[in-house]
């Protein structure tokens, strides 16, 4: 659990981060796909 829990914060953190750079969508449909497989 832990690391897919770790996972998942990453994936967020790094849409917020892409977010901000205006490739916020592409970054949403990762994490998606990440929590998916998790």
């Amino acid at each position: 659990m832990a690391p897919t829990w770790d996972d998942g914060v990453i994936g967020i953190q790094v849409a917020f981060q892409k977010g901000v750079h205006g490739s916020g969508q592409q970054a949403v449909l990762k994490t998606r796909s990440l929590a998916a497989r998790a």
